[in-house]
């Protein structure tokens, strides 16, 4: 479950980011412990690569040693448009020694992410789930994160429930891979997930904290053990793609153009919110 100890309030925390009381006082230490209780925040959802674009750090992002910035921005782009998957791979590749970037014709230097906190995994899992349910609402599900080509194509249906398996969600979010370097208490054991009623519990109330925290409006079937959505609802709001010119702290208070986690033609729905801020009124 994610934490709730966090009690700061976003805008206080971002204030801190956005307007420093000294364009000195965003230390690159400083900066590092703010990003950590941004992606620990139970109420931040949106909005992560914003904060790059903050005039204080990027001041402090051009004092940080080459490695270090990289690293810090590769992390905030995990939040911003990643997913858990995407983070597993990274470090498998980090526990190797690195690599040049898979797919990538060129001699790029690897760049690692910062190794998360339990509580920061658990949102990544629930911002990973926005962006496979995304992904099935706009017809094109990416089948791997190591195959950029692999794509599938698929008719868009407005007049049905969409249905995505609890076993589909655990596969994609790797929830039980035996290979994780995290503290999942549930590895991979054979069992099938649908069978087996632990495994069935991680996966709903996973699903459960997204719901409540305004990331999807959807209904769980146990019978089926699927989570149930209707594609063409008006909630289909929110997420992230961080990318357009709406930056700064405008669009981080909702206050400037909506923006999803992944691509969309805003035609459909069952993913909720707009504010950087979930289930908080400001």
């Amino acid at each position: 479950m994610m934490s709730t100890t966090n009690s700061a309030s976003p805008a206080l925390l971002l204030a801190e980011l956005h307007s420093p009381a000294t364009p000195t006082s965003l230390t690159p230490t400083l900066l590092t412990t703010l990003l950590h209780r941004v992606f620990s925040h139970p109420k931040i959802f949106r909005g992560f690569v914003d904060i790059l674009n903050f005039p204080s750090v990027q001041i402090t992002l051009g004092q940080m040693p080459e490695k270090k910035r990289r690293e810090l921005i590769r992390t905030v782009e995990l939040f911003g448009f990643g997913t858990i998957r995407d983070y597993y791979e990274i470090k498998r590749r980090e526990k190797e020694g690195g690599s040049t970037i898979t797919g990538d014709d060129n001699n790029d230097e690897f760049v690692g992410v910062w190794t998360l906190t339990e509580v920061q995994l658990e949102k990544l899992r629930m911002l990973s789930v926005v962006t496979i349910i995304r992904r099935q609402i706009m017809g094109t599900e990416v089948t791997s994160s190591r195959k950029k080509a692999a794509t599938i194509k698929k008719k868009r249906d407005k007049t049905k429930i969409l249905t995505i398996t609890y076993q589909h969600l655990a596969d994609e979010l790797q929830l039980f891979d035996k290979h994780h370097d995290d503290d999942n208490e549930m590895k991979d054991d054979g069992v099938n997930t649908v069978q087996d009623p632990n495994k069935l519990r991680i996966i709903e109330n996973l699903l459960i904290q997204c719901i409540y925290s305004d990331l999807l409006s959807a209904k769980l079937d146990q019978r089926s053990k699927s989570l149930k959505m209707d594609p063409t609802s008006s909630c289909l709001e929110g997420g992230n793609n961080e990318s357009g010119n709406n930056s700064g702290v405008n669009s981080m208070m909702g206050q400037g153009t909506k923006k999803k986690r992944e691509g969309s033609d805003g035609s459909g729905g069952g993913i909720c919110g707009s504010l950087f801020f979930s289930g908080s009124t400001l």
